[in-house]
C-alpha cells in the first residue's frame, strides 16, 4: 500500500484515457483526477478544429458522466482543457 502523502503542495496527477481502435486513439473514454476516474458515458457533440494562425489543430468534445456534461478540448500536442458544463 502506498504512503499517504500529507504535502498541501501536491497537485493530483490529470489524464484521459481513450478507446483504441486501428486509427490509435478514437475517442475519450475517460478522465482520470488522481485516483478518481470519470467515465464518459456519451459523447453528444464533436468537432475538430484548426487555428489557421498557428495551424494547429484540436478536438472539442461535449461528453455526459455520470456527474453530468463537459466540454473538453484536446489539443494535438496532447494537453487537455476540461470544462465541467451546469
Amino acid at each position: 500500500m502506498a504512503p499517504k502523502i500529507n504535502n498541501p503542495h501536491h497537485q493530483p496527477s490529470f489524464g484521459l484515457k481513450f478507446y483504441e481502435g486501428y486509427k490509435h486513439k478514437e475517442r475519450p473514454a475517460a478522465i482520470v483526477i488522481g485516483d478518481k476516474e470519470i467515465k464518459i458515458k456519451k459523447i453528444i457533440w464533436q468537432k475538430r478544429v484548426r487555428d489557421y494562425t498557428s495551424g494547429t489543430q484540436r478536438e472539442i468534445f461535449l461528453c455526459e458522466t455520470e456527474n453530468g456534461r463537459l466540454k473538453l478540448t484536446i489539443f494535438a500536442n496532447g494537453k487537455f482543457i476540461v470544462e465541467f458544463l451546469e
